[in-house]
C-alpha cells in the first residue's frame, strides 16, 4: 500500500541516518544510541512539530 508522503519521510530519515553513519557494525552501542537520540529529538511536521521521543513520553504517561 502506498501512503502519500510516506516515501518522502523514509527518504528524509535515511538521509539523516546516512549523515551520521555508513556501516553500523563499526560503531559502539553507545554511539548508535547517540544517533538514535539525535534522530528522535528532531521535531517532525507530521507530529505537529513535536519530537518522536517527546510524543512517546507523552503516550507512556497516559498509560501510567
Amino acid at each position: 500500500m502506498h501512503l502519500p508522503g510516506g516515501r518522502g519521510a523514509e527518504h528524509v530519515r535515511d538521509t539523516l541516518l546516512h549523515a551520521f553513519v555508513k556501516d553500523l557494525s563499526i560503531y559502539s552501542a553507545e554511539y548508535v544510541a547517540y544517533v538514535a537520540a539525535g534522530l528522535n529529538d528532531r521535531p517532525r511536521k507530521i507530529l505537529g512539530r513535536r519530537t518522536p521521543a517527546g510524543l512517546f513520553t507523552e503516550l507512556v504517561a497516559t498509560l501510567e
